[in-house]
């Protein structure tokens, strides 16, 4: 019986199983160089992230580092079972026993495909709690619920496809295909209920893990302009307070003083004051934040703030730059106040003079000093 191994689809004991001509040949070749060249490069890929997860120390204290060590170990188990699976097509087993070959290794491919699936779609939702819920996150957010939820993949995977566990009648690995005869319960399982439901598990988490991260890059935008935004007004404010037209103002300023020293504990004080109102405002703004993260509910007031908190976040940074502050405490505050201060000094060198038994002394005194205190505080 002969044949033409190009137009006939049936062998005869002098043709071999695979027939080829020089053109696919090549093509089988070209396939193999990829083949070999992408699961290479996946091996030392995954190899080197672990090695580099595995040595910070900070990196590994996180949720997040958990993950991506775990995932990294899943791929490399799952690269190893489609590596052994992919040499079957020459008709070579990576194992000798035939339950390994045909049943255990399809078992782990398919639990190590969906763990890391859905440990990527945890690492999308350890970004969004993060980024919505800074201050949950530290209770959410951690390595002790990364292991409760691993155990529950696992649990519920290592379920769904334990009819691989299922026993099979004659099963064999004949040119590099496993064989077998399964019963109707099983043949009906696997056709009709475990491939819709394995559409499913793969496309949802796909679509949620696209879902997070679009909306964590939305976010990241805004958060990103915003700090910016305050970048360049804290780089232009900086820039604006060193030029020599505020310096020589400043010089100005303490050289007409009538007392320098006076002068200078006054800019100290205020200096301080300043510095307190800004650590202030800032503990607010955190404060009313953390308030309104708390509550998924929207209302005007919530839209308000957040709205307006980049402004607040400019003004308690501006009033929080000491070189900004020094420069505006010279040039504004020390004229306005000088008097008030002058006035406040006065009193004092009263009252300690009064309680002295010196009031004779100073009647006249007194009572010059008093109407030209009331005509400086008076506007």
């Amino acid at each position: 019986m002969t044949s033409d191994p190009i137009t006939s689809n049936f062998t005869t004991d002098d043709t071999p199983v695979v027939v080829t001509t020089s053109s696919l040949q090549l093509g089988i070749w070209i396939t193999t160089g990829c083949a070999c060249f992408a699961y290479g490069l996946g091996f030392v890929g995954n190899v080197l992230s672990l090695i580099i997860f595995c040595t910070q120390d900070e990196f590994r204290k996180i949720s997040t580092g958990l993950l991506f060590i775990l995932i990294t170990i899943s791929n490399f188990i799952h690269l190893w079972t489609l590596a052994s699976d992919y040499l079957t097509l020459y008709n070579i087993a990576m194992y000798s026993n035939m339950l390994m070959q045909c049943r255990y290794s399809y078992y782990i491919q398919n639990i190590s495909r969906a763990m890391s699936t859905y440990w990527m779609v945890t690492v999308a939702l350890d970004r969004l709690i993060r980024t919505e819920y800074p201050m949950r996150s530290k209770k959410i957010c951690t390595k002790q619920n990364v292991i409760i939820i691993s155990i529950v993949y696992f649990i519920i995977f290592a379920a769904f496809w334990s009819f691989y566990l299922v026993p099979v009648t004659n099963l064999s690995f004949i040119a590099g295909t496993c064989a077998s005869i399964q019963s109707p319960a099983l043949t009906y399982f696997s056709n009709n209920i475990h491939l819709p439901v394995r559409a499913v598990l793969d496309i949802v988490p796909k679509m949620h893990v696209l879902y997070e991260n679009t909306n964590i890059l939305i976010r990241a935008k805004a958060y990103t302009l915003t700090y910016v935004l305050l970048s360049t007004y804290n780089e232009s404010l900086y820039t604006l307070s060193d030029t020599k037209l505020f310096q020589a103002i400043e010089r100005d300023v303490r050289r007409t003083s009538a007392d320098p020293d006076e002068n200078d504990l006054l800019h100290e004080a205020l200096n301080r004051l300043t510095t307190l109102l800004s650590s202030l405002l800032t503990r607010t703004l955190d404060e009313l934040l953390s308030s309104t993260e708390q509550t998924r509910k929207t209302s005007p007031v919530k839209d308000a703030f957040k709205k307006w908190l980049p402004s607040f976040r400019l003004i308690s940074t501006i009033i929080g730059n000491p070189c900004i502050r020094s420069r505006v405490v010279t040039l504004m505050s020390i004229k306005k106040l000088f008097k008030l201060f002058s006035n406040i000094k006065l009193i004092a060198e009263l009252h300690s003079e009064l309680t002295k038994g010196k009031c004779r002394q100073w009647s006249q005194v007194c009572q010059g000093r008093n109407t030209s205190l009331n005509t400086s505080i008076r506007p």
